[in-house]
């Protein structure tokens, strides 16, 4: 190995321990970190946040969340990179300029936005106030989400809308019953009404 290789990966360890210190250190400003949480550097981290377990987020993510907003991931669902989430609305009143009642905030209004267990969230995804991705969702690069997903779908788009479902009802009981609690299941009533209202 030559020098300027040597140098090259030591350069590369230092700068891998730099962010994984970072990273630590946001993640003590979060709301609540399960275990195993995984999060990639550069990320602005808040106590708005909370991330159950084996949850992974990739570099880049904004989170845009006021007083009153929250963001809340549940275990095994994750994100690639370039995620932007926006918790909040901005009103607007008869006779006053946007810009005026934008900065005093007093029509502003800030919503909790919900990513269930095992939903797969791809590149640069939008997602905005009061939104909730489905358990199992996937949702596709470069989407922007403007109403809640249900589970087991995929959706993409600008609005993302539902293109298809993952797995056919009895599908998703099957694989249920290997991963949850029977209190925590869905039933196949539920799935096949869910599916039906999507497929119109």
């Amino acid at each position: 190995m030559n020098i300027v290789d040597f140098i090259f990966k030591v350069y590369c360890k230092i700068k891998f321990i730099y962010h994984k210190l970072l990273i630590n250190c946001e993640k003590r400003k979060l709301g609540f970190c399960g275990q195993r949480v995984k999060i990639e550097w550069p990320n602005s981290l808040n106590s708005k946040i909370f991330l159950y377990d084996d949850v992974y987020i990739y570099g880049h993510a904004k989170f845009i969340i006021n007083r009153g907003g929250r963001f809340i991931m549940k275990h095994h669902s994750g994100c690639s990179q370039g995620l932007t989430v926006i918790t909040g609305h901005h009103g607007k009143k008869i006779g006053e300029w946007f810009h005026n009642t934008m900065w005093t905030g007093e029509l502003n209004t800030e919503t909790t936005i919900m990513v269930e267990e095992d939903a797969c969230i791809g590149a640069n995804v939008t997602i905005l106030p009061a939104v909730t991705i489905g358990r199992g969702a996937q949702i596709g690069a470069c989407s922007v989400v403007t109403k809640s997903i249900p589970p087991y779908s995929v959706a993409a788009g600008i609005p993302a809308k539902v293109i298809k479902f993952i797995f056919t009802p009895k599908e998703i009981i099957e694989h249920e019953r290997l991963l949850y609690p029977k209190s925590e299941r869905f039933t196949l009533e539920a799935m096949i009404e869910i599916q039906k209202k999507y497929s119109k």
